[in-house]
């Protein structure tokens, strides 16, 4: 939120600097957290994860959009949660939040769920199968997915994001 006196508020432009860095992070720690849950997570965390995917198909199907942003938040957590890293998850929660705005505002574009949800089972399914590699490679393919959409979104939108690095 922007106040300027005598002018009003208004709802600031988000920097897509500050997105880039944001994700940047997730990402390096995500892919980690992911290879050390194929590589060691328990079998009822795993199968938690699993019941987590069937809950987002029906939100999806049922077209229910909050929920299955729920659901996708609760995915991610579940991975550190399950493995007790309690760290982890101090540093993962802040730079979530941060990003909440972009993933709200991707939301509801036309088959972004869908493709979240293949991503996520591509990712359960490595996790499974106890292939740290595969899904830390599977992980890296959804984070980078959003950011392609992202700048997708931003090509079509024009003015809604601030392009300007914010330190300038």
């Amino acid at each position: 939120m922007v106040v300027e006196p005598q002018r009003g508020s208004y709802v600031a432009k988000i920097h897509l600097e500050d997105v880039r860095q944001w994700m940047l992070m997730r990402r390096a720690l995500e892919i980690e957290v992911v290879g050390v849950c194929a590589a060691s997570m328990s079998d009822d965390a795993i199968a938690a994860l699993g019941q987590n995917l069937a809950y987002q198909k029906a939100a999806i199907a049922s077209g229910d959009l909050e929920g299955f942003h729920e659901l996708d938040t609760r995915f991610h957590r579940q991975m550190t949660e399950g493995l007790n890293l309690a760290r982890m998850g101090e540093v993962l929660d802040p730079i979530r939040t941060h990003l909440e705005r972009v993933r709200r505002t991707l939301l509801p574009e036309p088959g972004r769920p869908e493709g979240t949800f293949r991503e996520h089972e591509a990712i359960f399914g490595a996790i499974a199968a106890r292939k740290p590699e595969q899904a830390k490679g599977e992980m890296a393919d959804h984070l980078d997915r959003v950011w392609r959409e992202l700048h997708s979104f931003v090509a079509r939108h024009p003015g809604f994001f601030d392009e300007t690095d914010p330190r300038e």
